[in-house]
């Protein structure tokens, strides 16, 4: 009984750890920070970006028209939200520009916004990493296209599941219908082979009933002539 009952819990605790959700590792402000600084050095936009200080940058970008310095004021992290990102999370980097001249970003919107968008990434929680926007718009593209291929193939072996067990449903209500025909046809000859039979027995009956009838005829013949 001890041992029935390991069992079971073990089993239970197997199925448990099956359908948990699996444990992602979490974002941190230095890969956020990092990831980030990888980003900004990497745009061909960035003509200049040097470390002065933790959080402090020396930073020239052709995006618009300004040099100067550039600090991390916040970092933000949220969910995208939907069943599609939820392998994903989002973090921001919120910045200041020193000295930076506000009517820039009219002149400059467009350019602006394309800076602005550097500073945002997107945190992927199955391969523990940042990506980058464009990184991001790849990675959701190509996991979409494998989640629609599963599905075909999972939607596909539901159909053939679901035609397998007709057809041996279907072999199997042949099979029953075979032996009760089978056995009806047996039955069915055991009684014409009885009623032949009987029939057999009854012409044999009448036989000797005809013969004891002709042989009582020849007697009262016998009798009446010795009268």
């Amino acid at each position: 009984m001890l041992r029935l009952t390991s069992l079971v819990v073990l089993c239970v605790s197997a199925m448990i750890s099956m359908l948990a959700s699996p444990v992602f590792a979490q974002p941190t402000d230095d890969s956020l920070i990092q990831a980030w600084e990888k980003q900004q050095k990497a745009d061909p936009k960035t003509i200049v970006f040097e470390k002065l200080k933790d959080r402090q940058y020396k930073f020239r970008t052709s995006y618009f028209p300004y040099e100067g310095e550039l600090s991390i004021k916040n970092l933000v992290y949220g969910d995208l939200g939907g069943d599609a990102d939820s392998d994903y999370s989002l973090g921001a980097v919120q910045v200041e520009l020193s000295g930076f001249d506000k009517n820039l970003v009219k002149q400059y919107g467009y350019s602006y916004s394309l800076w602005d968008n550097t500073n945002t990434l997107y945190f992927d929680k199955k391969n523990s990493k940042w990506l980058s926007t464009k990184e991001y718009a790849s990675s959701i593209t190509k996991r979409a296209a494998s989640r629609q291929k599963q599905s075909w193939w999972v939607s596909n072996l539901s159909n053939f599941a679901l035609i397998t067990i007709c057809v041996i449903a279907l072999i199997i209500v042949i099979r029953k219908n075979k032996t009760y025909m089978n056995t009806a046809l047996t039955k069915q000859e055991e009684g014409l082979a009885k009623y032949d039979k009987a029939v057999k027995q009854t012409e044999k009956a009448l036989q000797l009933s005809e013969e004891t009838n002709n042989l009582l005829k020849e007697i009262l013949v016998v009798l009446k002539s010795k009268s």
